[in-house]
Order: C-alpha cells, then sequence, then structure tokens
C-alpha cells in the first residue's frame, strides 16, 4: 500500500520539470522531443535491466517498478534532456560538461 506522501511526492516529481519546458518554448520542445523520448526510454530499459542482472543494492528494495523507480524516469530523466539539448546545442563542450 502506498502512503499519501509516496504518492504526493511521485506526483510533484513528475510535474514540476515538465512545468518547466513551458519555458523552453515550443520550437525546441519538437526540436528535442525525440531524442528526450529515446533518453526516457533507455533509461526505463536500463533500470528493468540492471535491476534483473542486480548490477546494484538497495539498503530497503523497491517493492514495484511503477510506484518507486517510474516517477523518476518519466519526471526528471526527460524534461532534462531536452533542456540540456537545448542550451548545449552546437557546442560539444558544453554537451560533455553538462
Amino acid at each position: 500500500m502506498t502512503s499519501k506522501k509516496h504518492k504526493v511526492f511521485n506526483f510533484t516529481i513528475i510535474l514540476i520539470p515538465w512545468l518547466s519546458l513551458l519555458f523552453i518554448g515550443k520550437r525546441s520542445i519538437k526540436r528535442y522531443s525525440g531524442a528526450g523520448v529515446f533518453i526516457a526510454i533507455f533509461e526505463i530499459i536500463n533500470h528493468l535491466y540492471g535491476r534483473k542482472r542486480k548490477w546494484w543494492e538497495f539498503y530497503e528494495k523497491p517493492k514495484s517498478f511503477k510506484r518507486d523507480e517510474l516517477p523518476f524516469d518519466i519526471g526528471p530523466y526527460l524534461p532534462m534532456s531536452v533542456w540540456f539539448l537545448k542550451l548545449s546545442y552546437g557546442n560539444f563542450k558544453k554537451f560533455v560538461f553538462i
């Protein structure tokens, strides 16, 4: 059973990064969303495969992928990747630094 705090935290961790995309502009969202979706899908696959292969250990094991790990994949990863691609466009050194 998920606590109310956990649900609020998951909702917040998804909502805040997506709201930041309001400041990036429609053209940039269209331009970088494909790469952002690719990065998000790659991270989801990485979490699932890494858990299966036991690449890392948790002190308190996550009980559910949807409840514990998926909000981090669809929340911060996708909008942040769009922001990083926009901010570093045309400058490889800046991209590597970010």
